[in-house]
């Protein structure tokens, strides 16, 4: 059986988290889900995939916040949330 699993991340800067979810996407075998502003200089990415990759690309989206960070132009940044759920139901559902 093959497993899938979501990861989400969110961040106070669209900027970055356009960053993030672009490495996220190439780095591992994943689909996005959903990539967008959830309010006023918030963003959120939400991907899908096997758990191993969903975790990979977790890893490298905080990564990207991490580096940014380390930048110094976003001083403000923050992390919001970063995730990942792995699919448990036998029916395939989340």
């Amino acid at each position: 059986m093959d497993l899938k699993a979501i990861a989400m991340i969110e961040l106070n800067s669209i900027a970055i988290g356009v960053a993030a979810a672009d490495e996220m996407l190439k780095s591992a075998d994943v689909t996005l889900v959903m990539a967008q502003p959830i309010c006023a200089g918030k963003y959120m990415a939400l991907v899908s995939g096997d758990v191993d990759s969903v975790e990979r690309a977790s890893e490298v989206g905080k990564a990207v916040v991490h580096a940014a960070q380390l930048d110094g132009h976003t001083r403000a940044l923050q992390l919001g949330r970063a995730l990942t759920v792995p699919r448990h139901g036998a029916d395939g559902r989340l």
